[in-house]
């Protein structure tokens, strides 16, 4: 049998999970926003480890309903987050794209100069 105390502490420890992730997704979404993608990486690698503990939490299943409104939110910051990754990955190709055909005129200028 479960003691009151024990089933406490079981959902304090998914509230404190989803606490976590919950921060951790708000960090995310702040370097996305100031295009840190290296802190987002190294905050979504601690955020999965979070994640898979909470989902893998014996209490997870029936603490879902009280924790609702966080992993709601975790998934709308989750969903920004993607967006701006997505943004910035355009935007990179864009510049690359650019950088490549700068290479390509000087390369071509250097080949066939042109003469007075």
């Amino acid at each position: 049998m479960t003691r009151p105390d024990a089933v406490a502490v079981d959902h304090l420890d998914c509230d404190r999970h989803a606490e976590v992730l919950c921060s951790l997704t708000r960090r995310m979404l702040t370097a996305a926003r100031q295009d840190d993608w290296t802190t987002v990486s190294r905050l979504e690698n601690t955020r999965q480890r979070v994640l898979d503990e909470l989902l893998a939490h014996p209490r997870f299943r029936d603490r879902l309903p009280a924790l609702a409104d966080r992993l709601n939110a975790v998934l709308a910051m989750s969903r920004e987050c993607i967006l701006l990754g997505e943004q910035s990955r355009q935007s990179t190709t864009v510049q690359l794209l650019t950088l490549q055909r700068g290479r390509h005129m000087s390369r071509a200028y250097l080949q066939n100069p042109v003469r007075p």
